[in-house]
């Protein structure tokens, strides 16, 4: 919880699925004007969330709840996956990013 005075500026998320990140916002005791969100892809599909859901279809969900919380995306982005994986959903999310005025797009592999 936020124990000083001031609330949060921003609140940064990791994710497997689209509502999980629509629900970052409300976990903190103070709106937050700038939330940043990474989702986790399939290894096997990176058009995929590891919970089946579309990539894309995920980002939509989040940039609605986004806008209906007034809420700005400071960035969002791919991690925990495989290198492989997020050097393909890197050219999705700057597209998405770009249609929805979303400045920065975060991209970080690992492995399992």
């Amino acid at each position: 919880s936020n124990t000083s005075t001031n609330p949060p500026k921003q609140l940064m998320g990791d994710t497997t699925t689209a509502t999980d990140a629509i629900s970052a916002e409300s976990i903190a005791e103070e709106p937050i004007p700038l939330l940043w969100v990474c989702f986790t892809v399939d290894d096997e599909s990176p058009t995929n969330l590891r919970s089946g859901e579309s990539l894309e279809a995920a980002f939509a969900i989040l940039v609605d709840a986004a806008e209906r919380k007034h809420v700005r995306l400071g960035g969002i982005g791919v991690n925990c996956s495989s290198p492989r994986a997020v050097s393909c959903t890197v050219p999705v999310l700057r597209s998405i990013a770009d249609q929805h005025g979303i400045r920065h797009v975060l991209a970080y592999a690992n492995a399992f």
